[in-house]
């Protein structure tokens, strides 16, 4: 198996981190919802909308100590732009046209 950047262990752990970030979205929603009750924010916000900015908060947090340390700032560039890519898609695909033709022919029941 090929594990690209396995020899630059800072641009490596950049990566894991942010993959590790996958995860804080899920748990910030089950908090809110199962601990806090909340199923919108006040003027009706999508609950996913906090998990989304929480997961981005940390990394441009990230990315600016890098920039202050004068590290390069790359990888966390391409994270934050892959997880901002994946939170539009998130709002906007589901209630496309194409979305809705796809979700009913996987839907549809087989004879």
């Amino acid at each position: 198996m090929l594990v690209k950047n396995r020899s630059k262990s800072s641009v490596h752990a950049r990566y894991i981190l942010a993959t590790a970030l996958t995860l804080l979205g899920p748990t910030v929603d089950r908090i809110l919802v199962f601990v806090f009750k909340l199923e919108k924010l006040p003027a009706s916000v999508p609950i996913e909308t906090v998990a989304f900015l929480s997961a981005d908060a940390v990394i441009v947090l990230l990315l600016w100590k890098d920039y202050i340390n004068k590290r390069t700032t790359q990888t966390l560039r391409n994270c934050l732009l892959i997880y901002l890519v994946g939170e539009m898609l998130f709002f906007i695909v589901p209630g496309s046209d194409g979305w809705q033709r796809f979700m009913a022919f996987i839907m549809k029941p087989t004879p």
